[in-house]
C-alpha cells in the first residue's frame, strides 16, 4: 500500500498571526491565565510568547494592571 503525503495547498497556519508579545510572570506564584482557548499556566518567573490579541482579554488586562504580569516584544 502506498501512502501519498502530497497536499493540494502548501502548509500554512489556519489563522493569520500578527505581532507577538511575551508575557512574563512577575509574581512569586504560578498564574493560571483564563484565555478564550482555555487555561494556560504561566509558572512564576517564566515567560511565554502569545499573539498580541491576548492583551485584549479581561483576565490578562487585570493582571497587567496589578503588576503581576509584564509584557515585552
Amino acid at each position: 500500500m502506498k501512502l501519498s503525503l502530497s497536499r493540494r495547498h502548501p502548509s500554512r497556519p489556519a489563522w493569520k498571526p500578527g505581532k507577538y508579545v511575551t508575557l512574563r510572570n512577575l509574581s512569586d506564584r504560578h498564574i493560571v491565565l483564563e484565555l478564550p482557548t482555555g487555561h494556560f499556566r504561566l509558572d512564576k518567573g517564566r515567560a511565554h510568547r502569545f499573539t498580541a490579541d491576548v492583551l485584549e482579554t479581561e483576565a490578562v488586562r487585570r493582571l497587567l494592571e496589578a503588576g503581576l504580569l509584564g509584557v515585552g516584544d
